[in-house]
């Protein structure tokens, strides 16, 4: 019973996991999208501008094909975001059986909490199976036991010279000779011995899984935090470089290559805050956390 539970726990928990991942993957995308949205729409109005320069003669038609150009691009990656988008809702669906709307509020990635990993979840199923194979094979043993046991006989005569009664007493002895037993014995006794062995590597396992997670988690928590601060620096020299542009201080591809590093840089960050919850998911998966406990983790109540 006790493994049965550990085993219902751990489904659960894939499947909590796989939700998670997939909501989180979908909310990068929205705010991958939002991004490049924000910036087609300024290559749109560029574009605009140029061409309204060209007709009049003001600017080579070199600067539009290059707007245009890029324009194009974007275009072609707003259809890639909306190829990704759509197999996210369908792994979604897949997991949890809907597709909840995310908005742009960040879903936000819970602090790390260690956790023994001589306790994660696998190492506990591991020895459970360990615990009922010893016992089975315990059982068995003792079935290969001689077995004593006690017998008593009253005997009662008549006749003769009177009554008279005799009391017996007998020790019996059974001694188990079926080859199967045996058999079934030492099968049972190998099997234990191997599940001692899959529990040491179980442990093993789970130690460099839990240790892969949380550098992975805090190299996307730093990676998130760089490119929040990137984003933020990089917003501000585009809106410069549009102004020396508009003014005619600066050349089109250099604010077009500005505007593209901005977007990058907006693109690894929403990535960044997916892997860091990622982790911290699959890291709740390995420890056995009580579902419960994940859920209301991941989505605290507000006062």
């Amino acid at each position: 019973g006790w493994m049965v539970a550990l085993l219902a726990r751990q489904e659960q928990l894939l499947r909590l996991n796989q939700a998670a991942s997939a909501l989180g993957r979908k909310q990068a995308l929205l705010l991958q999208g939002q991004a490049l949205t924000s910036q087609r729409l300024r290559v749109e109005a560029s574009v605009a501008r140029i061409r309204q320069e060209v007709a009049l003669g003001r600017t080579a038609g070199v600067d539009q094909a290059l707007a245009e150009s890029d324009l194009a691009r974007m275009l072609a990656e707003e259809a890639r975001l909306q190829g990704q988008l759509n197999d996210t809702r369908a792994d979604l669906q897949d997991a949890s059986g809907q597709d909840p709307e995310v908005g742009t509020q960040i879903l936000a990635t819970p602090a790390w909490q260690e956790v023994d990993p001589d306790q994660t979840l696998t190492v506990r199923i591991a020895q459970a199976h360990l615990l009922s194979l010893q016992a089975s094979s315990l059982e068995a043993s003792r079935n290969l036991l001689p077995a004593l046991s006690v017998g008593a006989d009253v005997i009662s005569h008549h006749g003769g010279s009177g009554d008279m009664t005799t009391r017996a007493i007998a020790l019996r002895l059974n001694v188990p000779l079926e080859l199967g037993s045996f058999k079934r014995a030492d099968a049972d006794a190998t099997r234990a011995v191997a599940a001692e062995e899959e529990v040491a590597a179980t442990r093993q396992t789970a130690r460099r899984q839990w240790q892969s997670l949380r550098s992975f988690y805090n190299s996307a928590q730093a990676d998130a935090q760089a490119l929040a601060q990137e984003v933020g620096y990089r917003s501000e020299v585009v809106a410069v470089e549009e102004k020396k542009w508009e003014l005619g201080a600066q050349t089109l591809e250099a604010l077009l290559r500005q505007r593209r590093d901005l977007l990058d840089a907006q693109y690894r960050l929403a990535d960044a805050r997916w892997r860091s919850l990622n982790a911290w998911s699959q890291a709740q998966v390995l420890a056995g956390t009580e579902p419960a406990q994940y859920i209301a983790t991941l989505n605290p109540q507000t006062p």
